[in-house]
């Protein structure tokens, strides 16, 4: 049962909505809210959670795309689908950038809005999917690590607001290595899966339940047996876990004559963080960015491409100039984020 609210200050428009959402042929069913103003809107969106709201721009108390604003200001996680006359169409497409999921103008027959509400559901429902993918863990489905911290940032931060307390637990079992020792990681993960089941059937509902987990990650060594990226995809394959990674280090790369854009798209996916720096041809240590051969504008360029968020390490190895080392790699590091306007928290 899908729970829409139409907010339409055009009585006709809303019995042409109601009547589209009513029809028996319609493979889902419908209850539909209705209000002709966003502040009864908005009301009614505090009594009871919708599904969708149909959101018409041309309210008495709100006109334009500031409606949309407004509602998502209040509330972020319900969709809006936008409601547009004709010779305002470009008002719905500004519509969707501003977070609206759809629009349709007006006026409108009752079966094209029952199929673009239903193309509606049908992306809301994959959103959902993607979102739970993302901060589930994959083999035990507790909420994942990432999203465990969101959480917990959350929680900390009411429980700082309200003055409330706020008690984390953390548990691990018990030579679980064992285990793996002697019913291989299928067994492992057998009880994982297990321990999974029993958390979730056993919490509150309002309590949190995750995965905590560990990411191994492995480093390219100069003139070792983990050397190039090819043997780390080979390694990372032959392991087939999820939480076994590439630590991506520029410098270790260049001393292996690897082209590091091809090395950083042929690794898409697979790296965890990365140690950045610039190698000495002659005696392989780590220096300063900037001041050996790497192309670091179309490393940024590539790592910003894929949507690389995370922890860039200076990794530098001379101890002799690693003050000065570190100075210069810095301030390359500034001239890039204001080249690429990407956000540096040194």
């Amino acid at each position: 049962m899908i729970d829409i609210l139409v907010v339409d200050d055009d009585v006709v428009d809303r019995r042409l909505a109601e009547q589209a959402m009513k029809e028996p042929s319609s493979q889902v069913e419908f209850v539909i809210h209705t209000a002709g103003t966003l502040a009864e809107g908005l009301e009614c969106l505090k009594n009871h959670s919708s599904d969708l709201v149909l959101l018409d721009l041309g309210l008495p108390d709100s006109g334009g795309l500031k409606t949309v604003d407004k509602l998502h200001q209040a509330y972020p996680q319900i969709p809006v689908m936008v409601l547009t006359g004709l010779a305002d169409e470009e008002a719905g497409v500004e519509a969707i950038k501003r977070g609206a999921i759809d629009y349709i103008t007006k006026p409108f027959k009752p079966e094209g809005l029952r199929t673009r509400i239903g193309i509606v559901l049908q992306i809301i429902e994959l959103q959902q999917k993607l979102l739970s993918l993302a901060n589930t863990d994959e083999l035990t489905g507790l909420v994942n690590r990432r999203h465990f911290f969101d959480i917990l940032e959350r929680e900390i931060l009411q429980a700082k607001i309200k003055g409330n307390s706020l008690a984390v637990m953390m548990f691990d079992i018990d030579h679980f290595k064992n285990i793996n020792d002697a019913y291989g990681h299928l067994g492992g993960d057998a009880v994982l899966k297990q321990m999974g089941k029993i958390l979730q059937e056993n919490i509150y509902p309002l309590d949190v339940a995750a995965r905590y987990g560990k990411t191994v990650i492995m480093e390219p060594r100069v003139g070792e047996i983990i050397c190039s990226s090819d043997s780390m995809l080979r390694l990372i394959k032959d392991v087939g876990r999820s939480n076994f990674k590439a630590n991506f280090d520029t410098a270790h790369f260049q001393a292996q004559r690897e082209i590091l854009p091809i090395t950083l798209e042929k690794l898409k996916g697979e790296y965890a963080n990365f140690h950045i720096a610039d190698n000495n041809p002659i005696n392989q240590n780590h220096i300063a960015i900037g001041e050996g051969t790497i192309d670091w504008e179309e490393f940024f360029r590539l790592l910003l491409d894929h949507g690389y968020d995370g922890y860039l390490g200076i990794d530098l190895s001379c101890k002799d100039t690693i003050k000065d080392d570190l100075q210069k790699s810095v301030k390359e590091l500034k001239s890039l984020s204001e080249k690429f306007g990407f956000h540096l928290d040194i």
